[in-house]
């Protein structure tokens, strides 16, 4: 059977791998996990702040605010006699595995046409937290994401693998993303991520804590100016983190510290609790500048399509598990759209959403497939080149219709 997307084929797999548990006995994976009662105080690398729940805001939200308006007023020289608004452009980049080639190609086009902004603030899930870094960085890093792309992009290699993990195997050490993040994540981008943080721009990125079922939001900046001697090793494993798919690759263990004591964290793909985000709803953003002259613009790139290709052939009990699993993540994915569109509406910032169309009719066939994920790059190079339609919200909302 030909699988319309890899992602699907590979969340479909894990439902043998249920089967596989059963008969061949697989293994745990051993970690010492965090006491729920120290869950909320559990560091990393011994930095405070560098990452908080993805579903509340942080604890020190009023201390980040203030040092971040002071940040931006020296970047942007506000005062009293600045004449008219500046505007904070924010971009999200969701998950979607080789989807996120669209994505990319759309930055790339974007820049091309001269018009991308500066993004004061990224965040990325999944694949999109593989982009961020190059996103964030600006144009200037298009070439080294086409690089990695084209690095990514293999013919058909994974099914053995795969089966590999259904018995028990674990495949942290194959993942193919892990040394490519390693080579590709430098630590010169490190050092510029770091400079930028210094002047206020936020990046940020995703991951799901296994153990507390709970999204997790890293500040990449913040981690990037430490100075820590592992910083970029842990971006390494940040990353990998985000895109580590729950059944198909290894989680990503983190070691962290509570109350004097080490302990362990398993954190897996972002995309498990958020296809795409912004910022957790409890932040009001309007109330923080609300004395500054600000205009705020999101743009929000899925990378994926909305609406599923129908199919009247699902009859066995395989295609009904990747049915099922498509349809639930696709309708995930329409609701983190609404939600990011509430709290635009919310703040004052102007939505913009950009997704897959329903045009485009080719089909993955394999994991990382080459001719899919370059077709994929220049759809999305050619929108951005032309200039993107932008859809004002979500499916149903705004001035475009819906899956078309």
């Amino acid at each position: 059977m030909v699988c319309k997307n890899s992602v699907t084929r590979l969340l479909h797999l894990l439902s043998l791998a249920v089967v596989a548990a059963l008969l061949a006995a697989c293994g745990t994976l051993a970690h010492k996990p965090v006491p729920e009662n120290l869950a909320d105080s559990a560091e990393v690398l011994g930095l405070v702040g560098i990452r908080h729940w993805g579903d509340e805001a942080p604890l020190d939200l009023e201390e980040q605010a203030a040092a971040l308006m002071e940040k931006l007023r020296r970047n942007y020289s506000v005062t009293a006699e600045t004449r008219g608004p500046i505007t904070l452009d924010h971009l999200a980049l969701s998950g979607g595995g080789e989807d996120g080639a669209f994505g990319a190609g759309l930055l790339v086009g974007w820049s091309e046409r001269g018009t991308r902004p500066e993004f004061q603030a990224v965040t990325g899930i999944s694949v999109g937290a593989i982009v961020a870094p190059f996103a964030f960085l600006g144009p200037r890093y298009d070439a080294r994401l086409q690089e990695l792309l084209r690095a990514v992009a293999q013919p058909s290699r994974s099914t053995p693998e795969i089966l590999a993990v259904l018995f028990g195997v674990s495949l942290l050490d194959r993942n193919p993303l892990a040394p490519l993040i390693k080579r590709f994540i430098t630590a010169q981008m490190m050092e510029e991520i770091a400079r930028e943080h210094r002047k206020g721009r936020l990046l940020r990125i995703g991951t799901t804590n296994l153990d507390a079922g709970r999204p997790v939001i890293w500040d990449i900046g913040k981690l990037a100016a430490s100075g820590h001697p592992q910083a970029l090793q842990m971006l390494h494993k940040i990353i990998l983190a985000s895109s580590a798919i729950p059944g198909v690759f290894a989680p990503v263990l983190f070691k962290v510290d509570a109350e004097g004591r080490r302990f362990d964290e398993l954190h897996v793909d972002g995309g498990v609790t958020a296809v795409v985000f912004l910022y957790p709803a409890q932040i009001e953003l309007r109330e923080i500048f609300a004395t500054e002259p600000f205009k705020q613009r999101l743009f929000v790139i899925r990378n994926g399509k909305l609406d599923a290709d129908y199919d009247d052939k699902v009859t066995g009990l395989f295609s009904i598990s990747e049915r099922a699993v498509d349809t639930l993540i696709r309708s995930q994915g329409k609701g983190d759209l609404y939600k990011m569109y509430v709290i635009a509406q919310r703040d004052g910032i102007d939505y913009n959403l950009a997704y897959i169309p329903s045009s485009f009719a080719k089909q993955s066939e394999s994991l990382f497939d080459k001719e899919y994920m370059s077709n994929l790059f220049d759809l999305g190079y050619d929108m951005g080149r032309k200039g993107y339609p932008w859809f004002k919200g979500p499916p149903g909302i705004g001035d475009h219709e819906y899956g078309k």
